[in-house]
């Protein structure tokens, strides 16, 4: 049935007050282990640099009285480590070829001689270019104590804990200070063409630690409570640079036709620096239980208060962004003063106390909840739940109020319709309840548990990452800001003089003496009638016994998304024109806000609600056990998820759609990125004491198959679409091509060939000539992977004790052929890059270089997470 206490399903209704606990000690300590020794290395003729590397998995439980029938504990750790390969591209050795796997095209020598002057010159070590180790560690604590305080009460409190430390790959591809049309979404710094150097990786350091407490009571025979208090606290989750203060620098290079393709990074991530979370969440809620006859009546009420303190100061460091291999050089490395970067930014603070002291965003949010569900037994084969839950959400926040912003009484026309918006950043959403009605059903047919219909439908609340609320004040305009700056722009306009590269990272930080709350070049607000997302779920489903021991499960669930999060740039604007693609209008668009010309501020994300997206799916299962130890389950799942274009991130912006047909503020239908169309789960387990009588011997497979995923065909070129990309039309001949010769390159001719080859082995491109592709609408081809255990437990202590000794293969098929089990990606997916258009309107293309003659759509994805591995492990049991 459903539960208006929980946002989803519950198995079980409220009972009566029971005694709970053990009084045996009861325990295990274990551990698991693999190391490089146990890991495949090769995949196809591609072999695969490791250094050493492992990881390994530690831990213990215990449980048992305190006082007995009374009092009772339990206590879990668990540490894991690991030090494994990260980032494996390769600098380009003579003789060979970039494979747009390993191997960039970034020569060795080149790297090699970077790393070597920028440490010379510097005294900064970027790191090394190559087989760059992440290490990950986590720890988990917990605790808990139940307290039997009388037959009709009972306490329970509950300590939990998880401190975390991970390496992570350099973002991307943003960016800030810079309109969204300087994002190259096409490339990627940690893409096959570029290399990054280990110190632009970056790492997080995180701690949860929550306290719950219960009190459980049966205040008669037919009445119980229970009431629930908890805090959690996620101590500041720090995300941190490595090699010291330095700033970002990144190279591009032109690679056919595309002037803007990644070619090296370095230095302090761009968003890193000072970035921090911490977030402390208080819930208290009390449910009264009432029995009645046939009737099981639930009410009850919660409140949450979260608060949550943000320190996100991106490029606070700077960044320096170079065009072409060349100019880094002349200006990072000659220090020529005459070069200077295509792009500059650096964050700075308004506090002119502390110049530079990284500025901290504070936001509180609270919820007050009020539910109430009748569970109605028929008769001893039907139950049917129904229940009401209404959630209040506010945010008590006095936000800081920019009236620079406000002074330009701004009047931009809403993307989505409805009234004009004047954005003030110190404004939040208004109280919007959310209702929430459920309906459930539970019906044994025959009444003997053979034949099971269950169902129901309901709308679900959900959460949001309540960092995308956070950033309308961290982009307001009076804690901090960003100066960006194009090549052109140095010593104008307010901008300062360049005085060349410098490694001093406050060398062109604005002066907050100097400085007001100012119009930025980029704030975010939130709609008045902004709702926190809603899923009006359904499901109907039937469990079916037949003889013999098989069990066999049909499942159907149906699910629309009501108030999905989603931002709109009102500087988004229609230019009223369009370019012709064989005959389809393209319509063209510029970054524009209304009455802000002639100031800093460059784009204003709206964050709003979208009613777009819906989840249906058909799960059918069959499961055995065999007396002979034998036992067999197989499930297969048919699903298709679609949405809006959702892509998320830890910006509000994020959440701006960057695949569009047309209009990315107005985004169509379309598959969603998460969509598995198809799933194939099934075990099998073999149970023996063929080796031991007292001890047992378990063999077991686990098979996963289906879909790995969706992806776009688009265009690589903006339309003036900011960052985003359009779906491409798939020509059926060179004169829908729109092609033209790349200068010292191919003709068009030449790659028509290429791309013509390229469409006919496609299944999905093939199937789509004369249209323009869907969002998502290609299909990753189908991974198959088999996961293998054999586990042998030993009686020891007169069988009071027990050693259990385990040999897993992960990625089992990978051992036997290292071409199996190995996911695959897009060769390209952006064939054709936009060049712009003719004096006639129509557009011209070019054809990456990726689309060679020959060229298939996947390549396999060369890394050590693709191979199979091993581990043993070894725990000990005792009761």
């Amino acid at each position: 049935p459903y539960d208006v206490r929980q946002g989803g399903f519950t198995g079980a209704s409220v009972n009566a007050i029971t005694k709970s606990g053990s009084n045996t000690f009861r325990g295990s300590v274990y551990t698991f282990y693999r190391n490089q020794d146990l890991v495949g290395t090769n995949i196809g003729d591609n072999e695969i640099s490791v250094d050493d590397s492992f990881t390994r998995t530690t831990g213990a439980t215990i449980g048992g009285p305190i006082i007995r029938d009374k009092l009772f504990f339990f206590a879990s750790f668990e540490q894991e480590e690991a030090d494994n390969p990260g980032d494996n591209r390769l600098a380009l050795r003579p003789g060979q070829t970039p494979d747009n796997q390993q191997i960039t095209r970034v020569p060795l020598e080149r790297a090699e001689f970077v790393r070597e002057q920028i440490r010379n010159i510097y005294d900064y070590d970027p790191g090394r270019f190559e087989n760059i180790p992440f290490e990950n560690k986590a720890l988990r604590i917990n605790a808990r104590i139940d307290y039997n305080i009388s037959q009709n009460h009972r306490a329970m409190l509950r300590f939990n804990t998880f401190d975390s430390f991970q390496d992570n790959t350099i973002n991307g591809n943003s960016i800030r200070g810079f309109p969204g049309s300087e994002r190259y979404r096409n490339t990627n710094r940690s893409g096959p063409e570029a290399i990054t150097f280990a110190n632009g990786h970056f790492s997080s350091d995180s701690r949860v630690t929550s306290l719950v407490a219960e009190l459980n009571s049966a205040i008669s025979d037919n009445l119980a409570n229970s009431f629930r208090i908890s805090n959690t606290w996620a101590t500041p989750t720090e995300q941190s640079v490595r090699g010291g203060d330095f700033p970002m620098i990144e190279v591009m290079e032109p690679l056919e036709g595309n002037p803007n393709v990644y070619y090296m990074s370095m230095g302090n991530e761009l968003f890193r620096i000072g970035n921090l979370l911490e977030n402390d969440t208080f819930s208290i809620s009390n449910t009264l239980t009432y029995f009645t006859g046939r009737n099981t009546i639930t009410a009850g009420a919660n409140f949450e208060y979260m608060t949550f303190a943000n320190a996100f100061n991106p490029v606070w460091n700077s960044w320096y962004r170079y065009a072409t291999y060349d100019d880094f050089v002349e200006s990072v490395i000659n220090q020529n003063i005459n070069v200077r970067p295509s792009h500059f930014a650096i964050g700075f603070t308004f506090d002119e106390d502390n110049p530079t002291r990284l500025p901290l965003d504070e936001v509180n949010f609270a919820q007050i909840g009020l539910y109430v569900q009748n569970e109605f037994q028929l008769n001893p084969d039907f139950k049917l739940t129904a229940g009401l839950r209404v959630d209040l959400p506010f945010y008590p926040i006095d936000a800081p109020r920019n009236p620079a912003v406000e002074g330009l009484n701004l009047n931009i026309p809403n993307p989505r319709g409805g009234d004009n918006i004047n954005p003030d950043v110190s404004a939040f959403p208004s109280i919007n309840p959310l209702w929430s009605p459920r309906l459930g059903f539970n019906w044994d047919i025959r009444g003997d548990r053979t034949t099971q219909l269950r169902g129901g439908t309901g709308i679900f609340s959900g959460r949001l990452p309540f960092v995308w609320i956070s950033n309308q004040i961290n982009a307001n305009g009076v804690m901090r800001g960003q100066r960006g700056y194009f090549a052109d722009d140095w010593g104008s306009g307010g901008a300062p003089e360049w005085r060349g590269f410098q490694d001093d990272v406050n060398a062109y930080r604005p002066d907050p003496a100097t400085l007001d709350a100012e119009i930025p070049n980029q704030i975010n607000v939130t709609a008045d009638d902004f709702k926190l997302p809603q899923v009006w779920r359904s499901n109907l489903a039937v469990d079916q016994r037949f003889g013999n021991g098989w069990i066999a499960t049909a499942e159907l669930i149906y699910g629309l998304d009501f108030n999905s999060p989603l931002a709109v740039n009102l500087a988004h604007q229609r230019t009223g024109q369009s370019v012709n693609v064989a005959g389809n209008a393209y319509n063209t668009y510029r970054q524009e806000l209304p009455g802000a010309e002639g100031t800093p501020l460059r784009e204003v994300y709206y964050l709003t609600n979208i009613n777009e997206g819906s989840y249906v799916s058909l799960n059918l299962g069959v499961e055995k056990t065999w007396d002979f130890g034998l036992y067999a389950n197989v499930n297969y799942t048919r699903s298709r998820a679609r949405d809006y274009g959702l892509i998320g991130g830890s910006q509000a912006q994020s959440l701006w759609p960057d695949v569009a047909l047309d209009d990315r503020n107005n985004p169509e239908s379309g598959y969603s990125r998460f969509d598995t169309p198809n799933r194939i789960v099934a075990q099998v387990a073999y149970d023996t004491r063929v080796f031991s009588r007292n001890n047992l011997t378990r063999f077991s497979f686990v098979y996963i198959a289906g879909d790995q995923g969706r992806y776009s065909y688009t265009y690589s070129g903006s339309f003036g679409d900011g960052s985003g990309v359009r779906l491409m039309y798939v020509p059926r001949n060179i004169e829908e091509a729109q092609l033209v010769d790349i200068p010292d390159g191919r003709t068009a001719q030449q790659q028509w060939q290429a791309l013509d080859a390229f469409i006919e082995q496609d299944p999905y491109l093939s199937s789509m000539r004369g249209q323009i592709t869907e969002r998502n609408g290609a299909k990753l081809p189908w991974l198959h992977r088999i996961d293998f255990r054999v586990s042998q437990d030993l009686n020891i202590f007169r069988g009071q004790h027990k050693l259990q000794l385990t040999f897993d293969v992960l990625n089992f098929g990978n051992l036997i052929n290292n071409e199996w089990g190995v996911t695959k990606s897009p060769v390209q997916n952006n064939p054709m890059v936009y060049q712009g258009a003719d004096a006639a309107g129509n557009a011209q293309f070019t054809v990456a270089n990726q689309i060679a003659p020959g060229a298939e759509s996947f390549r396999q994805n060369i890394n050590i997470n693709n191979t199979w591995s091993a581990q043993f492990g070894v725990r000990y049991m005792f009761n």
